[in-house]
């Protein structure tokens, strides 16, 4: 029976037993009473944090759960407007539709002070501001940015930074340190407002289905145009951003370059994430270093760049281009600094899929055999214990371990199917027992886990790989259920992709494994 040793170096095997302390509950932060939207529409709160979902569902801005004031009419004492009250009742007569709106002033538990202008409307056309009059308590960062822009930047910080990392630790998240530099860089400024609005409307249209299914294209076209629109002016400044690249704007190219890829993931991550993937690569085989982004952010802007390449070559056909990029890059060194991750994956089983997927060119039978033999060991060896404590957090082991786990177990199952030979010179039954071990491993890590976003490429190989009809129904369901927690399009893309593979028969199958046929049919879609 195939089985996975606790620690490299010892000699009692385990076959997915789990010690007493993977039972450690993890928390998840709710708010204990409703949001101040919630209340005052005398509607029942979900209470989620920072922000609920009820709110977003209907297009309203929540409120939050902390303190507030508002001007009520207050006199200036100085500027053109002195002796007039405040714009709330100065304009009410001559802008009906701007004396609705509310400046607030809002302090968050353990997060630094934000500003939340709100708005019943989402349209671009309807948010902007009316600043000839009107004067608003306005962050400084986004002084001189339309409503609507305001609305994204914010909707980033709150939600979007959540998808991005593993753990959204407060104050910890090095991909809201991008915001300050979205002032006088309009790239990054235009690619953040294009991935926002794509989340939003993903996530208002998952959560309308989830509610309704007849609700499930019917999100506002609004956010969907803004998308588009973000992402073509993005697309614009690209080539002369890349012309007059030097030290000083090469981390910011790349930083938008990464959220380019991004955004198609959010639309459906089919084939247009490839030139811009391959342009991230090259960016970051380059000399140069990185140098307005702090260490973190760079960290992790690097991390996800290798790890949506070397995602991208398990399933695809072989790019020179994005292999040679690779080997000029000190991939481990990298992603061991990046241990809050989105995927939650140890960088040695990253390494071996990259190996593995490298071996799929090769011609050489045997020299290939004896290769996968030696990374499927290394997969097996990998230390998931002292891996899932390097957060230092109590509350991170149990979710950490399982993620990393089912990760460890996909990636063997993967070295299988580069060789499928060589499952039969091996104990009997090792794909089944694989399998077994991944389908309880999933089963494991619950929706409202943070970690289970991380899971989508460890199912779409439980279902690429089982024949159980039984297994292939639950993994469609695990992945639809993740599409309303995680509202990334590629989500759906591997289900169709799915579809696709169950439906070949044996005639119809041009290679001896999966992976093998995905390649060879170009499928040409990114799961990460």
């Amino acid at each position: 029976m195939f089985k996975f040793p606790k620690h490299p170096s010892s000699k009692r095997p385990i076959t997915f037993r789990f010690p007493d302390w993977l039972h450690l509950s993890i928390n998840h932060q709710m708010a204990d009473h409703p949001c101040h939207t919630c209340r005052k529409r005398r509607v029942q709160c979900d209470g989620g944090y920072p922000h609920c979902d009820k709110c977003t569902l209907r297009g309203i801005e929540c409120l939050g759960y902390g303190q507030f004031l508002m001007w009520t009419g207050a006199v200036a004492v100085r500027g053109r407007l002195a002796g007039q009250t405040s714009s709330a009742a100065a304009c009410h007569g001559q802008h009906s539709a701007v004396a609705k709106r509310r400046t607030i002033y809002q302090t968050k538990a353990l997060e630094t002070k934000t500003i939340h202008v709100t708005d019943q409307s989402v349209s671009s056309s309807k948010l902007d501001l009316q600043t000839s009059d009107v004067r608003s308590l306005v962050d400084p960062l986004f002084q001189g940015m339309s409503e609507s822009q305001r609305r994204y930047f914010d909707y980033y910080s709150h939600r979007v930074c959540q998808d991005l990392i593993s753990h959204d630790f407060s104050n910890a998240n090095p991909f809201r340190n991008l915001l300050p530099l979205t002032s006088s860089h309009p790239i990054l400024r235009q690619v953040i407002i294009a991935a926002s609005a794509a989340h939003m409307f993903n996530q208002t249209t998952t959560l309308a289905a989830a509610s309704d299914p007849s609700q499930r294209f019917q999100a506002p076209n609004n956010i969907r145009i803004d998308a588009l629109v973000a992402k073509h002016k993005a697309l614009q400044i690209m080539p002369s951003a890349i012309q007059n690249i030097n030290t000083h704007s090469i981390d910011i190219i790349l930083a938008a370059a990464l959220f380019l890829v991004n955004v198609e993931l959010l639309e459906s991550g089919k084939r247009s994430w490839k030139p811009h993937l391959e342009g991230a690569a090259r960016i970051l085989s380059m000399t140069q270093p990185l140098t307005l982004l702090d260490e973190s952010l760079k960290d992790y802007i690097m991390s996800d760049c290798i790890v949506y390449s070397i995602l991208s070559l398990t399933f695809n056909p072989s790019a020179p281009n994005l292999q040679n990029h690779l080997e000029s890059c000190q991939i481990l060194s990298i992603l061991d600094k990046t241990a809050n991750s989105y995927l939650c994956c140890p960088p040695e089983l990253l390494n071996i899929l990259l190996m593995a997927s490298q071996l799929l060119d090769s011609s050489e039978d045997g020299v290939t055999a004896s290769s996968c033999a030696a990374l499927l060991e290394q997969a097996r060896s990998v230390d998931l214990d002292s891996w899932a404590y390097k957060l230092h957090d109590q509350n991170t082991i149990r979710s950490r371990f399982l993620a990393g786990l089912a990760h460890q177990i996909a990636a063997c199952l993967y070295v299988l199917q580069v060789v499928p030979a060589l499952d039969n010179s091996m104990d009997r039954g090792t794909t089944h027992t694989l399998l077994e071990g991944l389908y309880n491993t999933l089963s494991q890590i619950p929706d409202n886990d943070p970690n289970f976003k991380a899971t989508a490429w460890p199912s779409f190989v439980l279902g690429a790989t089982t024949e159980s009809q039984e297994t292939q129904s639950w993994v469609i369901d695990r992945l639809k259920r993740m599409a309303v927690v995680f509202p990334w399009g590629f989500i759906y893309s591997a289900v169709d992709t799915l579809q696709v593979l169950w439906r070949l028969s044996e005639k119809q199958r041009v290679a001896a494994s999966w992976v093998q046929t995905l390649r060879q049919l170009d499928v040409n879609f990114l799961i990460v």
